[in-house]
Formats: structure tokens, sequence, C-alpha cells
């Protein structure tokens, strides 16, 4: 049978000894639900009419930066005996090249707009993609969140890092029949979503508050993340 022998190198052996701590050390449990982006995906289109370009990535970091404040326990970790909640709101963004999965950190998200995080991660995207990340850009998160791209992935789920106590994760965006308000069926743009929270820090009700304000948040775009 023939075969082919590739040597760990450092970057993958760290990851896998991180998550592995992570695993190992904290009980987690995810929550999978779906929200309707359809007017989120139409604010992105008219302000790209205008010629303001917003990543829907950024949008969802402020709606969730917005949802933590509902919940502000949740942007936390643990250190040693301690539970540190955090008055900024650091979102870590999990991006990758061919080298490998860094999670590079957009600072102070509860000060910015829509506009400047998506600036932000424009500008981390561009490390990544040039090789020119430093430790700086990967230290400092107080929460995780994991995208599927463009991809097929309907929905995924996502290991608990650094010790936090949630990582979100972003999957598929597709139109999907839906039963509205109303009683009708409309076609709407529909996208999965996944909390894992650290059962140590956090129970399922505290998660529960949060994700419903994010759908509140993301599922009316004009009132809460017009620039």
């Amino acid at each position: 049978m023939g075969e082919k022998r590739i040597r760990l190198n450092a970057m993958r052996k760290f990851v896998g000894k991180k998550l592995q701590h992570s695993i190992v050390t904290y009980p987690q449990a995810s929550g999978f639900f779906q929200v309707d982006t359809t007017d989120l995906l139409n604010l992105k289109k008219d302000l790209e009419a205008k010629g303001i370009k917003i990543s829907f990535t950024a949008f969802i970091v402020k709606a969730i930066t917005i949802a933590l404040e509902a919940m502000p326990s949740l942007n936390s970790r643990i250190e040693g005996d301690e539970i540190v909640v955090y008055e900024e709101i650091n979102p870590g963004l999990a991006i990758a090249n061919e080298k490998g999965l860094f999670v590079l950190v957009v600072r102070n998200a509860q000060d910015k707009n829509v506009i400047e995080i998506s600036q932000d991660i424009k500008s981390l995207v561009k490390k990544v993609q040039e090789n020119k990340v430093t430790p700086e850009d990967m230290t400092g998160g107080t929460i995780t969140i994991s995208s599927a791209g463009t991809g097929r992935t309907e929905f995924f789920t996502s290991i608990v890092t650094n010790d936090e106590c949630l990582i979100i994760g972003i999957g598929r965006t597709k139109k999907q029949p839906v039963v509205l308000e109303d009683g009708n069926i409309g076609v709407r743009d529909m996208t999965w979503m996944v909390t894992n929270m650290n059962h140590t820090i956090t129970d399922g009700r505290p998660v529960s508050i949060f994700r419903d304000r994010l759908c509140e948040v993301i599922e009316h775009p004009q009132r809460y993340l017009v620039p």
C-alpha cells in the first residue's frame, strides 16, 4: 500500500495541544440556530450602491458586540480559579492562509461602527495573506468568531479557545421558504449560526438570552447596524 508521511510542523502541534487542552479541561455545549439575514443583505447592497463597502462579517461582528451588551458576563475567560469579565469587546476572527489558521483580534469593537470594523477586518485579512501576522495581532481577544466562508457548509461545531467563554460559528447563507408572521410563505435569506459555550463559566440561559438578542439585532439592521 502506497503512502506518504508528512512530519507535523510546529504550528499544527501548537494548535493541536491548545485545542486538546480546551476539550479536556472545559465541558462545552453547542446551540444551533438560524437567523433571517434578508434585510441585512439588502442594507449591505444599499450601502454598496452608495460606494460604502462593508463585509458581511463586519455586520455580524457588530451585532455580536451589541448583543454582548445585554449579557456582558459572556465576554470573559478563565484565569486560574477566576473568571475575568472584560469591559472591552475584542472579537478574535479565525482567518486562514496556506500555512494554517490564525485568530486575529479586532480591538475595542464596542466603540466602532460597522465601517471601522470592516476596515479592521480587511487589514487583518491582508496581514494573513501577506504572512505579516505579529504576536500582538493574535493576543487580547475576549470572544472568538469562526466563519465557514462561502462554501457549502451549512453549520459546524467549534471548540472554545484561549480559555474563553464563547465561540460563535457563522455557517452558510441560502434562500429558503419561510413561514412569515402573517402566515404566508416567503423566500428569505437564512444563515445558520452556532454558539459553543464554556460550561465552566456559564450555563444555557445567559447564552440563550444572548442568542435572542443577536437575532433581534441582525434581523432589524436598520435599527441597530446602519453606520
